[in-house]
């Protein structure tokens, strides 16, 4: 039960380095991906990307990630919740940068909001 949880990997102390720079860095490049698509499709206007949908997609395949190197299941389900508040979050203040990029004040388009 405890290896179905926590996954397969049973060690005594801090995890080796390894682990930690690989979960760091597919950590990282999620997180530029998801705020990178919704920025991509606020500043050149595709609705896809700029509503969310590209961040999903990012969401899910680090989610697909986790589950291919045999996280447990609290590693997972932790991973899918903060990708996904990240990837819904992202498209209104990633319009809100553009906008105010390009000297703009105005409200955010009715398609963008959530």
């Amino acid at each position: 039960m405890r290896s179905m949880v926590w996954g397969p990997a049973e060690f005594v102390g801090p995890p080796p380095l390894r682990l930690t720079a690989q979960g760091v860095l597919a950590g990282c490049l999620a997180a530029g991906a998801i705020v990178g698509t919704a920025v991509a499709g606020a500043w050149y206007g595709i609705t896809g990307l700029a509503a969310g949908e590209g961040g999903l997609v990012c969401a899910a395949l680090l989610v697909l990630y986790v589950c291919g190197v045999r996280a447990g299941r609290a590693l997972i389900g932790i991973t899918a919740l903060l990708a996904v508040c990240l990837a819904l979050e992202t498209p209104q203040a990633a319009a809100g940068v553009v906008l105010a990029e390009r000297g703009r004040v105005e409200s955010v388009p009715w398609c963008l909001q959530m």
